[in-house]
């Protein structure tokens, strides 16, 4: 149940007050992106002074914090105020990625701006895109960028979750490639290489430091073919816990190798391919404009030259994530009731978690990731929507 919201200050994060006669309270929680808030309450003056733009809305018994981002009032003698947004989480879309650097002074100085390179472990390379970006961005840019810093969040290493997944080809020879990425949306784009990797990131107010933090982690295998010894979490009509089932395969949209275009133009136009090897009515091609990504580096003040080897390995990566939103679909959907289930949300299985969902009649099941998972709590009682996908 959401028995209450906690509402706390833009400046300080400190409690300052709480809505507990709201008639509708939304909690939409999202292992990819970032999940939504509603707060729906009578208009009085009390509900005013708390629900602003800015202020953060937290929960005792729930780690994700909301920023008010919108709010609405309505009717006239019987107002009503609405007041809604995202996880904190969202913070991070106030910022590109981007290394800027000086040259000159005065009114002739001019600034130089290069991007970024992520390579190796997925989870240490997005941490630290978002360091340079928007926790220590003057340890690159010493000249006025220290602005571009945010310090509510609190970064520390004790937030690593160790996992060893890393950017590679993502093709059979599963070699280690290179990423590039330069005037990005620094929240779209993590959570895009995230999202790649089947990984998921939270950010959550640290309530004895007032701060945000920030953690990338995977879920837990809960489904029956996890070799983790973990009780399984199955959603089936045997079960009484699903309430509808659909299967759909579409292969309509399916693209499995990549032409990549690179820096250069007609012949001189460097290219590679991602699973050039596939043939016959299997292949199915599609070219990438990867234009942007470029075959220069700087490395101080010196301007540097990738390597075909590894610029080429640039290119098959972003090949792999293109085709990636090209695949063949195979979605098992259905709706779980979760609000009378054995398992329960929270105890049993949570964001992220890997559950199996089956019907037997068309003998069908999949392993598949709780993506959200949406509570509302109003004057007809507390329920809760789960949405599961890949």
């Amino acid at each position: 149940m959401i028995d209450y919201v906690e509402i706390r200050s833009k400046a300080a994060r400190e409690l300052i007050g709480i809505i507990d006669t709201a008639q509708s309270i939304i909690w939409k929680s999202s292992f990819y992106g970032v999940g939504e808030f509603e707060i729906y309450t009578e208009f009085t003056d009390t509900a005013r002074s708390l629900l602003v733009p800015g202020n953060y809305v937290t929960r005792p018994d729930n780690e994700e914090c909301g920023v008010i981002e919108r709010v609405e009032i309505s009717g006239l003698s019987d107002k009503m105020i609405i007041a809604s947004g995202r996880f904190v989480k969202s913070i991070l879309d106030r910022r590109i990625v981007y290394f800027a650097s000086r040259t000159g002074t005065g009114d002739e100085h001019i600034w130089t701006c290069q991007g970024a390179t992520l390579s190796g472990n997925v989870e240490l390379a997005v941490r630290g895109l978002i360091y340079y970006t928007a926790i220590n961005a003057a340890g690159f840019d010493p000249i006025d960028i220290e602005k571009r810093n945010i310090p509510e969040i609190y970064w520390t290493n004790d937030d690593i979750s160790g996992i060893t997944k890393t950017i590679t080809t993502g093709d059979s020879s599963e070699q280690d490639a290179e990423k590039q990425v330069t005037y990005k949306n620094l929240f779209d784009y993590t959570e895009s290489v995230l999202k790649e990797y089947e990984i998921g990131a939270k950010m959550w107010l640290d309530l004895d430091r007032l701060l945000f933090r920030y953690k990338i982690y995977q879920g837990v295998d809960r489904s029956v073919d996890n070799t983790g010894g973990n009780n399984p979490v199955i959603f089936s009509a045997d079960f009484d816990n699903l309430e509808s089932v659909s299967y759909i395969f579409d292969n309509s949209l399916n693209k499995n190798t990549a032409l990549v275009g690179g820096e250069g133009q007609g012949v001189s136009r460097k290219c590679a391919f991602f699973e050039s090897e596939l043939s016959g009515l299997d292949r199915r091609e599609v070219f990438v404009d990867a234009s942007s990504i470029s075959t220069t580096y700087k490395e101080g003040d010196v301007d540097k030259e990738y390597p075909d080897s590894v610029y080429r390995k640039m290119l098959e990566t972003q090949g792999r994530q293109s085709v990636g939103e090209l695949q063949q679909t195979e979605s098992f959907d259905g709706t779980i009731d979760a609000t009378n289930s054995q398992f329960k949300y929270g105890i049993d299985y949570n964001l992220g978690d890997l559950v199996t969902v089956q019907d037997k009649d068309i003998g069908k099941y999949i392993n598949t990731r709780v993506l959200s998972v949406t509570e509302c709590q109003n004057e007809t009682g507390y329920n809760i929507d789960v949405e599961y996908g890949n």
